[in-house]
């Protein structure tokens, strides 16, 4: 689903425009998510301002940019203080020239003896790797170590890398499938799935229920081929 063009540029080099409709369904979801996760935070934040929680306007600004850089939304908000009221609001401009981009790639390269094709896949694999580097850095929360034998960190580097394995697996099993997820969201969307036990009296076995699922952990489940149970069976507890 990759349409590839080589474009002329005046005065620069090879220039070719690549265009994937899956990732740009991916990447209109990922910032509907991430502006979803800031407008949460943002509103504990203008409930700590207005109860007179937040002592200063230095702190409300150093707050609001700290929690919007960890969840990756701060490019997406505008927040000021003026005249004592804090004021936020989304970045409409930002927001409309990244839709512009959604699943849009712009190349530059110079080897001439590659076809517009060729090149695409070359940035792809590159692309693959600096993603396992900022998945395992940022998702995965690779840093910061609160470890200091060396047994210790390298446990924790072999289970960030193992989560990455996992992450990978994850997508290549929703691609075939045809799923609207990427990994990422797939996992977000089961991440609250819980099972709850149960000592009932008169029940010689606890009982296992597992937490409400969503409409989303449906459909990732459904495309993984799985049927999410509304209870699990007493034998299951034994």
């Amino acid at each position: 689903h990759l349409w590839v063009q080589e474009v002329a540029v005046p005065d620069a080099p090879r220039v070719v425009l690549a265009f994937n409709p899956q990732k740009q369904l991916e990447d209109k979801r990922w910032r509907e998510r991430k502006l979803e996760q800031g407008w949460a935070a943002m509103d504990s934040l203008l409930d700590r301002w207005e109860q007179g929680r937040i002592t200063s306007d230095q702190v409300a600004i150093r707050d609001a940019t700290r929690a919007l850089v960890q969840m990756e939304a701060h490019r997406f908000f505008h927040v000021q203080v003026r005249g004592g009221t804090l004021s936020i609001q989304e970045n409409q401009e930002h927001l409309e020239r990244e839709a512009r981009l959604d699943g849009v790639f712009i190349l530059q390269s110079s080897a001439q003896e590659l076809d517009p094709q060729a090149i695409v896949t070359a940035y792809q694999q590159l692309l693959w790797v600096e993603r396992a580097f900022r998945t395992v850095k940022s998702f995965l929360r690779v840093r910061p170590v609160y470890h200091f034998t060396e047994r210790r960190i390298r446990a924790h580097s072999f289970l960030c890398v193992l989560g990455y394995l996992m992450e990978n697996h994850l997508r290549q099993r929703l691609l075939p499938a045809g799923a609207p997820y990427s990994a990422r969201a797939a996992l977000e969307a089961v991440e609250p799935l819980r099972v709850v036990t149960y000592d009932l009296p008169g029940v010689p076995v606890p009982i296992r229920v597992c937490t409400r699922p969503t409409p989303e952990a449906l459909a990732v489940a459904s495309a993984l081929g799985y049927t999410l149970p509304a209870r699990l069976p007493l034998s299951a507890a034994a």
